[in-house]
């Protein structure tokens, strides 16, 4: 008997610069903004975020993880040429942990607000 795989979720950013400040917008899959919290009740479970209307040569760099102390419960790979962030979340404890993204435009750094993801463990 094959185990269900784990959930995805899937969001689109868009990325716009104006003077030294940037605002993130996420979208759903439905291409509807975003700005709930994730939960999370399985381990493995993916969240996935892909650069789509940015500035060129914006990429995706290591996200800012708060209220997370050592960082057990999330791992992160980028893909497509850090166009694409795959988080991957242990589910391990019962907790918020507040992920800001943070991209790349021509060497200039930005953050993004609070994407928050909480993992509430099936027990």
């Amino acid at each position: 008997m094959m185990a269900n795989a784990a959930p995805v979720f899937e969001f689109n950013v868009d990325v716009t610069v104006s003077g030294d400040n940037a605002e993130f917008t996420i979208f759903d899959q439905n291409n509807e903004p975003f700005d709930e919290v994730v939960v999370v009740t399985e381990s493995g479970t993916q969240i996935v975020y892909t650069l789509r209307n940015t500035p060129q040569n914006t990429k995706f760099i290591n996200p800012v993880v708060t209220e997370e102390k050592d960082y057990e419960d999330i791992s992160f790979s980028f893909e497509n040429h850090d166009k694409k962030l795959v988080l991957v979340d242990s589910d391990a404890d019962n907790e918020t942990i507040c992920i800001k993204l943070a991209v790349d435009i021509d060497g200039t750094e930005y953050i993004s607000q609070d994407p928050q993801v909480k993992n509430k463990r099936n027990i």
